[in-house]
């Protein structure tokens, strides 16, 4: 529980420089919000731990838990994929595909 209001509290400031439209930390507002629905998701993903290991046995509640981390992980890569693909941090997106070298941040 103390992670999920630490994830709150933490992505808060974030929504609301977005919503302004406003720079926060020097970041630009879709990175912002990026950040407050990457620490939503984690909130919400330790919500579902505290009910998966106080209702299940603690081997299959890892278990579980261990599922619901890969669904997390691939939920921000998609968050990540979607906001470079968008081309709004920069005219050609956040990571720069080269040939040779494969992915150039």
């Amino acid at each position: 529980m103390t992670a999920l209001v630490a994830c709150l509290a933490v992505a808060f400031p974030f929504g609301a420089a977005a919503d302004k439209g406003a720079h926060a930390l020097g970041l630009p507002p879709m990175i912002s919000r990026l950040i407050q629905h990457g620490l939503l998701l984690v909130g919400v993903y330790s919500l579902v731990c505290f009910f998966l290991f106080s209702a299940r046995e603690q081997a299959a509640a890892r278990r579980r838990a261990g599922w619901y981390a890969a669904l997390l992980l691939a939920a921000e890569v998609v968050l990540l994929v979607a906001v470079n693909a968008s081309g709004t941090l920069t005219p050609g997106g956040l990571w720069k595909i080269d040939p040779l070298r494969g992915v150039v941040v």
